[in-house]
C-alpha cells in the first residue's frame, strides 16, 4: 500500500488516464448526441474504451498494490461509460432531424448513395485565371 500523500495523486493520475483514453477512442459527447439514438458503432467503441481503461486501472493498481487507485480509476471508467451511453441513447432534436432526413431518401452516410446536403446554391460564378500579366484576368 502506498502512503496517502502518494496514493491520492497516483489515483487522480490514473483517473485522468481513463478520461484521456475515452477522449481519444470516442467522439465528443455532443457529436454522439447529435446522431440517432443507439448507434451500434458508438456502443462498440465505448466498450472498447472501457476495456482499455479497466486494463490500465488494473495494471496500475496491481503494481502499486493500493485500493485507492483501483477505486478512483474504476469510478472514472464507469462514469465515462455512463456519460457516453447517456449521450448515445438520448434522442435529441438533431437526431430526429437526421433520422427524418435519412428516412426521406437522402441515405448516403453508409454508402447507400450520394448525400447532397441542403445549402445555398451558387447563382452565377465567373471563371478566373490567375497570374496572367501579374493580375487576375476575367
Amino acid at each position: 500500500m502506498l502512503k496517502p500523500d502518494v496514493a491520492l495523486p497516483t489515483a487522480l493520475a490514473t483517473a485522468g488516464g481513463v478520461v484521456a483514453i475515452h477522449q481519444v477512442m470516442l467522439p465528443k459527447n455532443a457529436d454522439i448526441q447529435a446522431l440517432p439514438s443507439g448507434v451500434a458503432d458508438i456502443s462498440s467503441a465505448r466498450r472498447r474504451a472501457s476495456w482499455v481503461s479497466a486494463g490500465m486501472v488494473s495494471i496500475v493498481s496491481l503494481i502499486a498494490k493500493d485500493p485507492t487507485i483501483f477505486f478512483l480509476g474504476s469510478m472514472a471508467t464507469v462514469g465515462m461509460a455512463f456519460m457516453t451511453d447517456a449521450a448515445n441513447f438520448t434522442e435529441s432534436r438533431a437526431g430526429e432531424t437526421l433520422r427524418t432526413t435519412l428516412d426521406s431518401g437522402m441515405a448516403g452516410l453508409a454508402g447507400q448513395g450520394d448525400l447532397v446536403p441542403p445549402g445555398p446554391v451558387m447563382e452565377e460564378s465567373t471563371p478566373m485565371s490567375a497570374f496572367s500579366d501579374s493580375d487576375f484576368v476575367r
